[in-house]
């Protein structure tokens, strides 16, 4: 489900130019996020989503959806951040077993990059040109201030 999340954020990347290509992309991985209950699985690979559909609705002057799943992005950062367990990708009552598969992995499901670099990165989100436009709007200025507001 991960590496489907992961190639559908690849998918929208090489289809921007086909905004109904992409809604449907957006639409059935939204189902799968539901689902699957991933936000509490593995917030990298939907925030990354989010963030890919967020620059599809700006490219389509859709500033309403664009805002929106920046605000999905932005609420799966404080996941992350706000985890006791920064970063750790995590069972469930559906995925139980996650935990172990990962700790045979190398990274033991941890963290693959310094938690300052991932919260640098994200919020080089808001300097995205695509979202230029936004600037001065109250809702985006909100979300750049929650995330800009977490502590590491």
């Amino acid at each position: 489900l991960i590496h489907l999340v992961g190639n559908s954020t690849n998918d929208l990347a090489l289809n921007f130019d086909n905004f109904e290509r992409c809604e449907e992309i957006i639409r059935r991985i939204e189902k799968i996020v539901e689902a699957y209950n991933l936000s509490q699985l593995n917030q990298d690979v939907t925030g990354v989503f989010w963030y890919q559909a967020a620059i599809m609705y700006s490219m389509h002057e859709n500033k309403q959806r664009a805002i929106e799943m920046l605000g999905r992005y932005v609420s799966e950062m404080e996941r992350i951040f706000k985890s006791d367990i920064k970063f750790k990708l995590k069972k469930d009552d559906y995925f139980t077993t996650v935990d172990t598969w990962f700790n045979d992995t190398d990274l033991r499901g941890g963290l693959p990059r310094d938690i300052k670099v991932i919260w640098e990165s994200a919020m080089s989100v808001f300097s995205n040109p695509m979202f230029s436009a936004y600037a001065e709007d109250e809702e985006f200025c909100n979300l750049k201030a929650r995330l800009g507001g977490l502590k590491l």
